[in-house]
């Protein structure tokens, strides 16, 4: 077979599995993906349930991410991101009917998490030995990453056990409260390659997944791939009656990073 040499572009395939704090009422989830596989970004975020709006608020930070993700090291530039997407929200929940004892509570806004990540090309010729294509990312709360290669874990971000889960973790608010100074972005910066799996995944789920690890039973995030959503149900409700795993949103992206080695054929293209 004639070798085709290393892709020209890398793009992401993927899966999304989730269930519901309540699972019978899956509208009330909190948890919000976002994917753009042809340009390699997505997102994960995780509203704050006690606050109004939030998974309004988790819908707009991850389509905004995977548009353009915030650049934490640019102040200027993060708070012009955080008011544009204020706004929006705002623009949202405009004539919205609320009780009069949540008006007050609208006031401090919705909070959420934000995961991003993208696939960034290498600078410099192409061939065998070109620069590897990067993974990069941005981070603040309490969602978490994991990247895998042939099964072998690479890189967990950013919480690396899972005695660093802080039930009150940073969060991005939905209302400038004048505390924006007091986020910090964790960053990640990793080379990738066709075929990598790239695992998103909210607090809860990555809260079991470090337990098993540590306890010497990794999880097996490739036999989620061809898992059926009512099978990944039965098996969340189960661990949580087994007290395994916190009665929480959960919701699991599965990122699959594969190669493009061209334009297609208009047949291909179909």
């Amino acid at each position: 077979m004639e070798d085709q040499g290393p892709p020209k572009r890398l793009r992401l395939e993927w899966r999304v599995l989730t269930v519901a704090k309540d699972a019978d009422y899956p509208d009330e989830n909190q948890d919000v993906v976002c994917v753009d596989g042809d340009r390699g970004a997505a997102a994960i975020a995780d509203g704050v349930t006690s606050s109004l709006f939030a998974r309004t608020w988790a819908a707009i930070l991850v389509e905004a991410a995977v548009r353009g993700p915030p650049d934490p090291e640019d102040r200027a530039a993060l708070a012009s991101w955080l008011a544009e997407h204020r706004a929006a929200w705002r623009r949202q929940i405009e004539g919205a009917r609320l009780a009069w004892f949540h008006k007050a509570k609208l006031r401090d806004g919705a909070f959420s998490t934000l995961l991003a990540i993208w696939l960034v090309p290498p600078e410099g010729p192409s061939g065998e030995d070109a620069p590897a294509w990067r993974l990069r990312g941005v981070s603040i709360g309490d969602s978490c990453l994991f990247h895998l290669r042939g099964g072998r874990l690479l890189r967990k971000f950013p919480i690396q056990t899972s005695a660093e889960f802080d039930h009150y973790p940073l969060v991005l608010g939905s209302v400038d409260l004048h505390r924006d100074e007091h986020l910090a972005f964790q960053r990640l910066d990793e080379p990738c390659r066709e075929g990598d799996l790239v695992v998103l995944c909210t607090d809860a789920l990555a809260d079991w997944a470090l337990r098993q690890e540590e306890a010497g039973r990794a999880a097996d995030w490739e036999a989620c791939w061809d898992m059926d959503p009512a099978a990944w149900k039965e098996r969340i409700l189960a661990l949580r009656s087994e007290r395994e795993i916190r009665r929480d949103d959960t919701t699991l992206a599965l990122l699959r990073i594969v190669g493009d080695r061209g334009e297609k054929s208009p047949e291909e293209a179909g």
